[in-house]
């Protein structure tokens, strides 16, 4: 926020005072990252692995 121009601060104190979410970019690639790093791990192996035969039909 430091290099922010006036307008852009403006709208990003607006946007938190009526309740809305204010995430810098660079926060915004981590967050997309780590969503993207975790769909691709196999979550539903390990609930299928607890399931007997029977429940696997």
């Amino acid at each position: 926020m430091k290099d922010s121009e006036p307008d852009e601060l403006l709208r990003a104190v607006r946007a938190v005072v009526v309740g809305d979410a204010l995430l810098s970019p660079g926060a915004t690639r981590h967050l997309i990252g780590e969503f993207a790093a975790r769909s691709k791990e196999p979550a539903a192996a390990g609930a299928l692995a607890r399931l007997t035969e029977r429940e696997r039909e």
